[in-house]
């Protein structure tokens, strides 16, 4: 497993994203909403709407998402796309860290329980 996170690891396009919410499902948690789609190629997509705030500190979040994403990887065939949330910008990397490892316990007990 490489730590690396490069374009094959982002939903990029619009349509990628389109195709993405057809088959997606959620998980909603104090500093984002994520969606979901299993059987997929284990990629990223983030979002932070321009109410979020200005774009350094969208940048910023996003970063750090991505920071996370690229640590706490091991989903296997799951691509996920992370809708910021307005309480995010009061949170910390940890915080949000802690968030997304709780999404990642939850699809993990989810994979679990279709086999």
């Amino acid at each position: 497993m490489t730590l690396r996170y490069t374009k094959a690891d982002r939903l990029l396009s619009r349509r990628d994203f389109l195709q993405f919410s057809r088959c997606s499902s959620r998980y909603a948690s104090k500093f984002f909403i994520i969606e979901y789609c299993l059987k997929k190629n284990d990629r990223l997509g983030i979002t932070a709407t321009t109410h979020f705030g200005n774009a350094i500190l969208r940048n910023k979040y996003k970063r750090w998402i991505r920071e996370i994403f690229r640590l706490n990887r091991p989903f296997g065939d799951i691509d996920i796309h992370v809708i910021l949330r307005a309480a995010a910008k009061k949170a910390t990397f940890n915080d949000l860290k802690e968030e997304f490892l709780k999404f990642k316990q939850a699809i993990a007990l989810l994979c679990c329980q279709q086999l």
